[in-house]
């Protein structure tokens, strides 16, 4: 299979690209904390200062031992990008996560990885999320199965997370009808790429 050479772009990206998609494999997703410190500092400087501190802080500890280089590395074969509030692509109501629940949730993301082809933003303008709970019963699945194709038939995106469960189910139902209409279904994991 021929190398993507999309998973290489990482190579032409600019500092604060770099920085953001680093520091996304060394915070954990939703800390005001780092995203204080990125409105005001920037993701380059404080991933130099994370990597220059003698701290003993579980995100020093990380800044030495995560690598972009390898967390791309899992991506071999598959077209994949890394999208940051400033691109085109970003979906305009996610700036407004920097305000809405920020204290509890952390705010917007500094950025996300995007595994596929497509317009994020197009895909986010007709969005559905469903999500429920992994050990749901055969009633709650099937329906989460139904209602998900029932969008898909309009036209709509389905969203949901990657877990068992009503997320699957969604998947599933939306992923039926996803080939003949050409319709998009969207996992949304929070974490890095590794």
């Amino acid at each position: 299979m021929k190398e993507d050479p999309s998973v290489h772009a990482w190579q032409t990206w600019g500092e604060e690209r770099i920085a953001r998609a680093t520091l996304s494999g060394i915070v954990d997703p939703g800390s005001a904390r780092l995203a204080d410190m990125v409105a005001t500092h920037g993701a380059a400087d404080v991933l130099a200062a994370l990597r220059a501190s003698d701290q003993d802080s579980a995100w020093a500890r990380r800044s030495h031992c995560f690598t972009l280089v390898s967390a791309i590395g899992l991506l071999r074969h598959r077209v994949a990008r890394f999208l940051i509030p400033e691109d085109p692509d970003w979906p305009p109501g996610w700036t407004d996560l920097g305000t809405v629940h920020r204290d509890s949730m952390g705010g917007a993301p500094l950025g996300v990885w995007l595994v596929g082809e497509g317009s994020l933003a197009e895909a986010m303008v007709r969005a559905v999320t469903i999500v429920g709970s992994r050990a749901c019963t055969p009633y709650g699945e099937r329906v989460a199965t139904d209602v998900a194709a029932e969008l898909m038939e309009h036209d709509r995106t389905v969203i949901s997370g990657g877990a068992y469960g009503i997320d699957a189910a969604a998947h599933r139902g939306a992923l039926v009808l996803s080939e003949a209409r050409r319709a998009t279904t969207v996992a949304v994991l929070a974490r890095g790429l590794d």
